[in-house]
């Protein structure tokens, strides 16, 4: 299965329409991360799509440093803030070597702005994640 295929099969992208896909897929900007490296860059507007490896999401406040969560393949990082245009709340490092793949934030509104189907797989992705967190 190629990264793609993996991709349009997750939950966030199976309903999406076929041009849509397209449009993700032409934006996207393919990245290979080392263990221990940090996903993206400070005020960087993008949707990463870890399609391999594993993502640490963590916050730190006054010197410590929380996990909030680790994330496996196929799964996006930061679509909250990148749905609000906001800066992420957390940050995040791989855990293992990682690919992931970067879609400009401005293309993942517009999408999710013009598709139901992805608006509504993208609030049941945003919802899971917040009921996972809070189970934790």
């Amino acid at each position: 299965m190629s990264d793609w295929d993996a991709v349009r099969a997750a939950p966030l992208f199976a309903a999406m329409s076929e041009a849509n896909f397209r449009m993700v897929r032409d934006a996207a900007v393919v990245s290979r991360l080392p263990k221990n490296a940090a996903v993206g860059k400070q005020g960087e507007r993008v949707l990463h799509i870890l399609v391999d490896g594993a993502v640490e999401l963590y916050g730190s406040h006054d010197g410590q440093c929380a996990t909030i969560d680790v994330k496996e393949a196929v799964t996006a990082i930061n679509l909250a803030g990148v749905l609000r245009s906001a800066t992420p709340v957390e940050q995040a490092r791989t855990v293992s070597a990682a690919r992931t793949l970067a879609v400009p934030a401005e293309t993942i509104r517009d999408i999710f702005r013009h598709d139901p189907n992805f608006a509504l797989a993208a609030s049941g992705e945003l919802a899971d994640g917040y009921r996972d967190v809070m189970r934790l």
